[in-house]
């Protein structure tokens, strides 16, 4: 089994700001900005993403159940082109892409393990 640990939210604004600066759980800055019909994330670390302007990211939770912290943190992922992508809690933790297979999530009272198949969609 594979383990997630999803600590980030990730916020998109698509403005005429090109350099609105978000803040990540790991203490490096990203900025968002905007060239034509691309949006890019780019952060401190190197690391770069970019999709075309209007691409919906859909958040997809793991496992069932209503956050409610401090007693249950349900850890989720995003949908982004219909690939599945959500921070690994290894090595300082990352942002990546999740191919299908097997996961298990040990979340704040939401453990379960789960599936993912094509298109985002998670199974039990």
């Amino acid at each position: 089994m594979k383990r997630l640990l999803i600590i980030s939210l990730l916020l998109v604004s698509c403005s005429k700001d090109s350099g609105t600066t978000i803040q990540s759980n790991s203490n490096q800055n990203c900025t968002v900005y905007q060239s034509n019909t691309i949006v890019y994330i780019s952060c401190t670390d190197g690391s770069t993403v970019s999709f075309p302007l209007g691409t919906v990211i859909t958040p997809v939770q793991f496992c069932p159940g209503t956050t409610s912290y401090p007693g249950e943190f349900n850890e989720v992922g995003f949908c982004i082109n219909n690939n599945l992508y959500a921070v690994y809690s290894a090595n300082n933790g990352f942002l990546t892409y999740i191919p299908n297979g097997y996961y298990n999530s040990n979340a704040i009272g939401s453990s379960c393990n789960f599936y993912v198949n094509s298109n985002c969609v998670i199974s039990y």
